[in-house]
């Protein structure tokens, strides 16, 4: 269920949303288009990345920035509440008018100038708690947020973001393309992504054409088949390795549900995922 408090058309007005799932679990699967702040109020979020699985308890407040990939689940508390969180925007033109209101606003001190190269930045603060109790009258009621309160609630929340993490306006105010990047690397960070062809030519800063000529003179195969082979193999290492069930691993590789992993890894293994070994 998802409840927008600020549904005006203008996308130059910031967002305030109000985000519960209705079943635990639920996949997240997003490219980032513009900056996001989440705050999860209950439950908590696994996220996969190289891997490894990273957990965002309640409490917690993670910047999500442009041109960014997150995957990872919404998960109900242990207690059985429903996962709930509210989601700031923090679009390009919301950004703009901030520089035109302050040019000096983009400027970072120079000892707090840090690169922040982490995909998603989690932390638990007092001044981001104080800030998302502030909205609990709205949410609660269910009303929205006028356009120029929501305004001024998202010019707070990017000023808290600089104390959260100096020198953070770094990034938030760089509106460059991605660059040309090594291809090998980058494929092999994001392969469990689903994302089209070309989101993953403009991330690793390349047109389609020469994306797929610098992919098949790497891997020598289409970059479909070489997905599904590379996310074949990680699940095959973490069932079989790791000991991991394909239940709590089918997300995380990049499949969207167990029923479709399950029959194709048969098909390209030629035995069950949930054999208890690997047939000799």
């Amino acid at each position: 269920m998802l409840y927008n408090f600020n549904e005006m058309a203008d996308i130059k007005q910031p967002q305030v949303f109000f985000y519960c799932t209705e079943q635990n679990n639920s996949p997240i699967e997003s490219f980032m288009v513009e900056h996001k702040i989440w705050h999860i109020q209950k439950g908590y979020i696994l996220f996969y990345e190289n891997g490894k699985t990273y957990r965002a308890d309640a409490g917690q407040t993670i910047l999500l920035r442009k041109n960014q990939l997150v995957k990872g689940s919404l998960m109900d508390s242990e207690n059985g509440e429903k996962f709930e969180m509210v989601k700031i925007l923090l679009t390009r033109d919301f950004l703009n008018i901030l520089l035109l209101e302050d040019p000096n606003i983009a400027v970072t001190n120079s000892g707090t100038c840090k690169e922040y190269s982490d995909r998603f930045l989690v932390a638990k603060n007092d001044l981001m708690s104080g800030f998302f109790e502030s909205l609990k009258p709205y949410i609660t009621s269910g009303q929205n947020i006028p356009g120029q309160l929501s305004t001024t609630k998202t010019k707070e929340i990017f000023l808290l973001l600089e104390i959260l993490w100096p020198g953070i306006k770094n990034s938030l105010f760089d509106f460059t393309e991605p660059v040309k990047i090594e291809l090998g690397e980058f494929m092999s960070k994001n392969y469990i992504h689903n994302i089209t062809l070309e989101r993953f030519a403009y991330l690793s800063g390349r047109s389609l054409a020469t994306f797929k000529r610098d992919f098949k003179r790497m891997y020598h195969l289409p970059p479909h088949k070489w997905i599904m082979k590379m996310r074949l193999e990680e699940a095959k290492r973490l069932i079989f390795e790791e000991k991991q069930a394909p239940s709590s691993i089918y997300l995380q590789v990049g499949f969207g549900n167990l029923s479709h992993f399950s029959t194709v890894f048969k098909k390209y293994y030629g035995f069950n995922a949930s054999s208890e070994k690997i047939p000799r």
